[in-house]
C-alpha cells in the first residue's frame, strides 16, 4: 500500500479539555481576555499540534523536561497546604508535507479554573431578592499530590517518566530531566526554586529535607550536587 493511501493514525495527546470546559461553564468564549483566554488559547496549540500530526511522516516523540515539587493550597480542605507534583513535556513529530513541527514545556498537573460568586440585589418593583452568579477571578489547581511515602514517590514518578500515549514514541531519560523543588507557595515564603537535585534525590528527599539543604548550598557551605539520601 503506498503512504499516501495508508489510514493516518491518531495519537493520544493531553489537551486539556477540562480546564477548558470549565470555562465555557462559567459563561466565557476564546474573545475574552485573560486568564480565561489563556487556556482557551493552550487548548487551540495543543489541538492545533495534535491534528498536524501524521505518523506516516515520522514518529511522534514525547520527552519529559522539567519535574517540580511545590507545595499550593488545597480548597477542598479549607486551604490546607499540599504537596503537589507538576511537569513539562516537549513533543516534536513531523506533519503531511515533513515539516517538523513541536511544541514545548506543556504543563501537567495543573491548570486555571474559574471562581464564581453569587451576588444579591433588590427588585425595585417587587422588592424580591435577586440572585446573580458572577466570576469572581480564577484561581490555579493542581491534581498530582506528592506521596509522604518513598516507595509511592518513586512509582509516581517513575510512571510519569515512562508514561505511554497511544502512538507515540516516549525517548525521556529520567537523567536528563531537570529536577526541581519550588518553595514559593509553601511556609518558607520563599521565592526560590532550586534545579540541582537529581533524579534519587527528588525522590528521597522530604520537601523539608530540600530545603534544609538548599539553604545550606545557598550559604555558600557546599555548593555539590546533593548527597544521595539514605
Amino acid at each position: 500500500m503506498s503512504e499516501k493511501n495508508q489510514p493516518r493514525l491518531k495519537i493520544e495527546f493531553p489537551v486539556q479539555d477540562k480546564a477548558k470546559a470549565a470555562w465555557i461553564g462559567a459563561g466565557y468564549t476564546y474573545e475574552d481576555g485573560p486568564p480565561a483566554s489563556l487556556t482557551f488559547r493552550r487548548v487551540r496549540k495543543q489541538t492545533n499540534f495534535r491534528d498536524k500530526i501524521d505518523l506516516r511522516k515520522g514518529p511522534c516523540n514525547r520527552k519529559v523536561r522539567t519535574m517540580i515539587r511545590k507545595k499550593a493550597k488545597d480548597w477542598n480542605q479549607n486551604g490546607k497546604l499540599v504537596e503537589y507534583l507538576v511537569y513539562t513535556e516537549d513533543w516534536d513529530a513531523k506533519d503531511w508535507l515533513g515539516n517538523d513541527i513541536s511544541t514545548t514545556a506543556e504543563h501537567q498537573g495543573e491548570s486555571k479554573t474559574p471562581l464564581m460568586k453569587d451576588v444579591y440585589s433588590i427588585d425595585p418593583k417587587t422588592g424580591a431578592e435577586i440572585k446573580n452568579t458572577i466570576s469572581g477571578g480564577s484561581r490555579l489547581i493542581y491534581d498530582i499530590p506528592v506521596p509522604s511515602k518513598e516507595t509511592e514517590r518513586k512509582k509516581l514518578v517513575d510512571d510519569i517518566i515512562n508514561k505511554k500515549y497511544a502512538n507515540v514514541t516516549n525517548i525521556t531519560e529520567k537523567d536528563e530531566v531537570l529536577y526541581y523543588f519550588d518553595w514559593s507557595g509553601s511556609e518558607k515564603r520563599s521565592t526560590f526554586r532550586d534545579n540541582s537535585f537529581n533524579y534519587e534525590n527528588f525522590i528521597k528527599m522530604s520537601f523539608d529535607q530540600a530545603w534544609e539543604y538548599s539553604n545550606t548550598k545557598r550559604e555558600g557551605t557546599n555548593w555539590a550536587l546533593p548527597p544521595q539520601v539514605k
